[in-house]
């Protein structure tokens, strides 16, 4: 009965160990990126064009091959092939709330500090647990509402620049649109795990390719509602555009398989297991900024290290053990006399009594 869970075990790490690799080099090449193109609404917008463009092109090329080499099929089974209609609204929310997520996180940074942005978008695994609550996706336990907690408290102590004197750039309304694009992207994460297990289960593959168009269409509304004005006076525009979709070819390709491993992580685990291994990514990328770039670390980041880490460390832990089989009931056995049957003797009857 253990046989099939391997399989899926090692689906699930071979997912988080792609997870890891990528988010952190996605992480990194767009830092890098932001240098040369500093708007990051429309540097996102041209990255999703141009893996929407990507992706239709892979569909043409097959659609290409099918004609030339066409497969036999019956009618049946490409009515199989095609989702009902509850399943396309689905996938047009999240793709809407891929859009609307980039859109409200990227209009509170304009009015936020980078470390107050950083301390909101810390708490996005309390989104996505209410999310998988709300959606009855995650069972309601104190236990997980604590760790998720702990986890949130040590990443907002360990948030860059906590202790700076910026604070004087916040606004009431950028909190409100940071917190209403955590709370959407938890909502787009819970619709994303929903499409993968509940009901009619759509591919990760499938689920990339269906909502990347609308969400790049969605983008570049955003981008040009945020970002038109300042392009367009900034000197040098036309320089900046060819930088910008240098950069978006880059990071198209490592862009489109986070996203594929991403979704598969979810359909594979859960939303909130895919918040908590981007956690354990930050935590890998301030111990490399610790240990290699000797950056300089106030005392509150070394105890909210450690607070994530054990946090990261217990929801492991309490999934392990939820996952792991129940011993099997103890057996009773009920005891039986195996002693022979004791001989009665019998008094002979005379022959009156037995006439």
């Amino acid at each position: 009965m253990d046989a099939p869970s391997e399989p899926r075990a090692a689906y699930v790490a071979a997912a988080l160990c792609g997870y890891a690799i990528l988010s952190i080099a996605m992480t990194l090449a767009f830092k890098a990126a932001l240098q040369a193109f500093p708007y990051p609404a429309s540097l996102v917008a041209a990255t999703f064009v141009v893996e929407a463009a990507l992706v239709k092109s892979a569909e043409c090329g097959a659609r290409a091959a099918a004609c030339v080499f066409p497969k036999e099929e019956n009618t049946e089974r490409r009515k199989c092939c095609v989702f009902p209609d509850e399943t396309d609204r689905l996938l047009v929310y999240v793709a809407c709330c891929v859009g609307a997520e980039v859109a409200l996180s990227n209009a509170g940074l304009l009015l936020l500090s980078v470390a107050t942005h950083t301390m909101i978008k810390a708490c996005t695994p309390v989104f996505v647990l209410g999310a998988g609550l709300a959606l009855k996706l995650e069972p309601c336990r104190w236990s997980s509402i604590l760790i998720v907690l702990v986890i949130c408290a040590g990443t907002v102590l360990c948030s860059p620049g906590v202790a700076d004197h910026h604070r004087e750039k916040d606004s009431l309304l950028g909190v409100l649109l940071t917190v209403s694009g955590g709370a959407v992207g938890g909502l787009r994460w819970g619709l994303t795990q929903k499409a993968c297990q509940k009901g009619v289960r759509v591919k990760p593959t499938e689920l990339v390719r269906r909502t990347l168009p609308t969400s790049a269409a969605f983008l570049v509304l955003v981008a040009g509602v945020l970002d038109a004005r300042r392009l367009i006076r900034t000197p040098g525009s036309g320089d900046l555009a060819q930088k910008a979709l240098g950069a978006a070819l880059a990071l198209a390709l490592g862009g489109l398989g986070l996203l594929t491993v991403e979704v598969t992580l979810v359909a594979l685990t859960s939303s909130l297991t895919l918040a908590v291994a981007a956690v354990a990514k930050e935590l890998v990328l301030i111990g490399v900024s610790i240990g290699l770039l000797k950056n300089d670390v106030a005392p509150s980041g070394y105890g909210g290290f450690a607070l994530t880490a054990s946090g990261v460390l217990a929801y492991n832990v309490e999934r392990y053990k939820r996952r792991r089989p129940a011993a099997p009931p103890p057996q009773t056995y009920e005891q039986v006399d195996l002693r022979p049957p004791t001989l009665v003797s019998v008094p002979p009857m005379d022959d009156a009594e037995l006439a």
